[in-house]
């Protein structure tokens, strides 16, 4: 860190002009990077930061720690240079990694207009940022899935265990974002990653640190535990101690002055052999990163360390006068803005710069010195190299040579194919000079009022109560370390759901809709006459059953009589279909695709429809559609790109007493990354056994055919829907004794349901 005039001058002169940009909508609230003033009405960041909010700015929150200021953003400018495609793609790939990795990306900065008001976000828009954001996840039928709230945790972590069952315990947030990975051997926890921490102080955390999300459970998962050290405490103990440090932890941070307290030391250096040995880690990474900035509550963070130790070696330093709680304002809390940082400033290889930011967990400014070092090798001219350290979650600060800003740095720089590595540690920034190049409006920012600041707690009333609580849990305490050891994301757009009216209400727009629906219908009637008899609906109909279980003549390649029937029989037992598929479509058996998971298809070559039903054994795929909507089951199709980019319709259907939420998208072909054909993705509760789940999956019987997903959901429809009359249920009796006995049987339906669409093109 520099220490000389100029970085003094430089603390000085920008701390009030430098912030940081939050997921406001996110629980909780999630750091996404640096901002830092450039015009009264707009902040630059790195566009990796924030290249997922361009349609929903609103989300966003700047906060200015030191001046004491909370902003909102109007609009987000992502230079036309900026690839999203691969920042989102890496964004991905993240879930797979124990922690985060760097990617070289081009043109990566943006600007941020600012918004005097901080307006709420509806909740259409918040139900599309979620849909958008959320990490995909590979999911099968026999994983195990569910919801977690925050007191829960440690519940989960035990039903697992009580398994036996090998593989890997995922806890995630609200949005599908992995917090925790638990690798299980039988009878016993192996691994333990959560956030930065591993082994059993990630586990404690994790506990400490519920949050509400959910959770998947994997016999095969994709993410690699390599590197990542085995826990050494017997998982039993380990479980019960997480439980207890995580009931007595609120009494032991008010032992230590509460979340929000700060500490300076008392003394320049203390004498080790005074320390209690088992704390001697803890207590030497405590004692440097003192610094009157970091609260309790990021203590523990800070050192690589659960709350829980940390806190206990911040106490002995307290109980020896080494360290003391300090009400000094670390922040001036003036209520206004710095002045803007400007540009210009010709920069030379080797040239001097400072880079400077806040620390994300304290806000405290930290300047630190360095070189440029030039252009990429690859000779792209939009990504710079430099010397300046700067940690890894502090994209968006900003790089400065004569207290004027050269560029905005982005990662650690990535070693590319065929380079030698260079002299250095390098890290990459974008040139200031690109901001230029970004379009977007420039309002006159209205200055914001001073914020009044309350009067706080007085420290003498702190301290007592702070002492009290000291001196009940000191006893306590010291036992312990004797020897101390060490995501329902809405998935469905709700500014697009239907069937929401009420049954006998319709609006104009609906009457009008239908009236063209109808006369569509009619007329493809006259031209399709095989689709609807011409005769009255009302009319019985014959209609020759097929053999053996609804095979018809445009029944798919490959599939006997007897596949067919067994599909008809897992339909009706498992997924309470009819067993009477509509004319034009038939049985097809796909158990051989889902293993132990009961599944038949309906296909009609006629309509190009090819609906796949799952029965799931866990109701996962209800509470969150978008476990399935990235990389869809049994189909090899995902996409990479947003599923706004994809997205053809969403919403939702009646089905059984129950609501399907549904989605249609163009998917891509992992072999090829090429866009392949429609498909339609649903799923409801199972009516008669609530912890499984119906899952439908659409899609065209012809590849890139026409494909109609409306004929989908009236498939499902009918087929769910099917109410027998009296006759028509002593004729399917009647079938059902002839095959039993061996016969062919012969069976009038009255056809009651409206025929489907056809394709459209």
């Amino acid at each position: 860190m520099a220490t000389d005039k100029s970085a003094t001058i430089l603390l000085d002169f920008i701390r009030d002009s430098v912030g940081f940009v939050f997921d406001r909508t996110s629980k909780p609230e999630k750091y996404l990077g640096q901002v830092s003033l450039i015009t009264p009405n707009q902040v630059s960041t790195s566009a990796s930061a924030v290249f997922q909010y361009v349609d929903f700015p609103g989300a966003l929150e700047l906060r200015f720690p030191h001046p004491g200021i909370k902003l909102g953003v109007k609009f987000v400018h992502l230079h036309p240079g900026f690839n999203q495609r691969d920042a989102y793609n890496n964004y991905l790939s993240l879930a797979s990694l124990p922690f985060e990795k760097p990617i070289l990306l081009g043109n990566d900065i943006a600007s941020l207009t600012i918004d005097p008001e901080i307006a709420p976000i509806s909740p259409e828009k918040l139900a599309q940022l979620n849909s958008n954001i959320v990490v995909p996840l590979s999911v099968t039928g026999t994983d195990v899935s569910g919801t977690v709230s925050p007191n829960d945790v440690a519940s989960v972590l035990e039903i697992v265990l009580a398994t036996g069952k090998p593989g890997t315990l995922t806890l995630f947030d609200m949005r599908n974002r992995p917090i925790a990975r638990l690798l299980y051997a039988p009878g016993r926890i192996a691994k333990v990653v959560y956030e930065q921490l591993i082994g059993e102080m990630g586990l404690f955390e994790a506990v400490y640190r519920g949050r509400s999300g959910s959770f998947l459970f994997q016999s095969q998962s994709d993410f690699s535990f390599e590197g990542i050290p085995d826990v050494q405490m017997d998982t039993t103990a380990m479980l019960s101690e997480a439980k207890r440090r995580a009931a007595e932890l609120p009494q032991i941070v008010i032992a230590n002055g509460g979340n929000d307290a700060r500490y300076v030391r008392m003394v320049n250096q203390y004498d080790p052999s005074k320390i209690n040995p088992n704390l001697h880690w803890v207590v030497e990474r405590i004692w440097h990163s003192i610094d009157s900035f970091i609260t309790t509550d990021k203590l523990g963070e800070r050192i690589g360390a659960d709350t829980y130790t940390a806190l206990w070696g911040l106490h002995e330093l307290h109980s020896l006068g080494l360290v003391q709680a300090t009400q000094a304002r670390q922040f001036s809390l003036s209520g206004q803005l710095g002045a803007p940082i400007v540009g210009g400033p010709e920069v030379n290889v080797w040239d001097p710069i400072f880079g400077f930011y806040l620390d994300p967990l304290s806000g405290r400014p930290i300047v630190q010195e360095g070189n440029f070092f030039g252009l990429n090798p690859l000779k792209d001219a939009q990504v710079m190299l430099h010397t300046v350290a700067i940690p890894n979650n502090c994209q968006g600060a900003i790089l400065l040579k004569d207290n004027k800003l050269v560029g905005v740095h982005n990662a650690p720089w990535v070693l590319q194919p065929g380079q030698a590595p260079p002299p250095v540690k390098l890290y990459q920034m974008t040139s200031f000079n690109l901001l230029a190049e970004i379009g977007g409006k420039r309002e006159m920012l209205v200055p914001p009022e001073p914020i009044e600041v309350s009067a706080s707690q007085s420290a003498a009333e702190k301290e007592s109560t702070a002492a009290l609580a000291r001196s009940s849990i000191r006893k306590r305490m010291s036992e312990d370390f004797g020897d101390p050891s060490v995501p329902p994301v809405p998935s469905a757009d709700s500014s697009k759901l239907r069937g929401m009216e009420t049954p006998n209400k319709l609006t104009k727009k609906q009457l009008l809709i239908g009236g063209v629906i109808l006369g569509l219908i009619g007329l493809v009637m006259v031209v399709f006459g095989s689709m609807k008899p011409s005769e009255a609906p009302k009319e019985a109909v014959a209609v020759q059953e097929p053999a053996k279980g609804g095979v018809k003549d445009d029944q798919a390649a490959g599939q006997s009589n007897e596949d067919s029937e067994k599909a008809a029989e897992i339909a009706v037992k498992y997924a309470n279909f009819s067993k009477f598929p509509p004319p034009g479509f038939s049985f097809e058996n796909t158990s051989k695709l889902t293993g132990d998971l009961p599944s038949f298809s309906l296909v009609s070559e006629r309509q190009n429809q090819r609906v796949m039903i799952v029965v799931w054994n866990n109701t996962g795929p209800v509470k969150d559609l978008g476990l399935l909507l990235n990389r869809v089951p049994y189909s090899g199709f995902a996409t990479p790109a947003y599923l706004k980019d994809i997205t053809v319709d969403r919403g939702q259907s009646y089905v059984e007493n129950d609501t399907m939420h549904w989605f249609v998208g163009r998917y891509y072909h992992s072999d090829d990354n090429k866009i392949q054909e429609m498909m339609l993705i649903g799923a409801y509760r199972h009516p008669k056994d609530t912890t499984k789940a119906i899952v439908v999956f659409a899609r065209p019987y012809v590849k890139q055919g026409n494909f109609d997903f409306r004929t989908s959901l009236w498939l499902i429809d009918s087929m769910t829907q099917h109410q027998a009359t009296a006759s028509e249920r002593k004729l399917e009796d009647e079938a059902e004794a002839e095959r039993q006995a061996g016969a062919e049987p012969t069976t009038e339906i009255e056809e009651k349901a409206p025929a489907p669409k056809p394709a459209a093109e």
